[in-house]
């Protein structure tokens, strides 16, 4: 849920930042992305606290065994769904998908299974799009179709570490209420 609000966030600034002047384009769309993606990991983060914490009474009491690798779980798990379209990205990739000079998709038979893969994959994982944009354009990758598929399969990993790192805080600091 948190990355569906995140990732409607991220579209809205990302968009904002586009309509800027020429001379803001670039550097707003990479505040904007550096942003939405600071507040999805502070959300799964929090998430995966609260979470932890709520454990952390059941683990102390031992009616919960504590698994290290919880928040890392359920954060792969979570993450299933990036992976899905990343595939697809991959599989069009490998049937095959040409492109001319320019850096433009002209054909192949792999092109409407990366579009569609790729469009999707775009959008859920919208906070990453400005920041992608500059490491591309800073390592001239702006036109690897292999690259865009690695970074979308690198990307879904730091929501499962935001959420092992959650978890273990929360089981380890749970919050204290004193009774009145």
């Amino acid at each position: 849920m948190n990355q569906l609000g995140v990732m409607i966030f991220a579209l809205v600034t990302t968009l904002t930042a586009t309509s800027m002047g020429d001379a803001y384009k670039s550097a707003m769309t990479l505040v904007a992305s550096i942003g939405a993606i600071a507040l999805y990991l502070f959300l799964v983060f929090y998430s995966m606290r609260e979470e932890g914490t709520r454990d952390s009474v059941k683990i102390a009491g031992g009616r919960l065994a504590y698994d290290k690798c919880h928040g890392l779980w359920l954060g792969l798990v979570a993450s299933i769904p990036n992976y899905v379209f990343v595939l697809l990205m991959a599989l069009g990739l490998i049937i095959g998908v040409e492109i001319n000079a320019a850096g433009e998709i002209v054909g192949g038979g792999g092109v409407g299974i990366w579009s569609i893969g790729y469009f999707i994959t775009s959008m859920i994982q919208s906070m990453y799009v400005g920041v992608l944009k500059a490491l591309f354009g800073a390592f001239s990758l702006s036109h690897s179709l292999l690259a865009a598929v690695i970074a979308y399969a690198v990307t879904p990993l730091f929501a499962p570490l935001a959420a092992w790192g959650g978890y273990a805080y929360g089981v380890s600091h749970p919050i204290v209420q004193k009774r009145q």
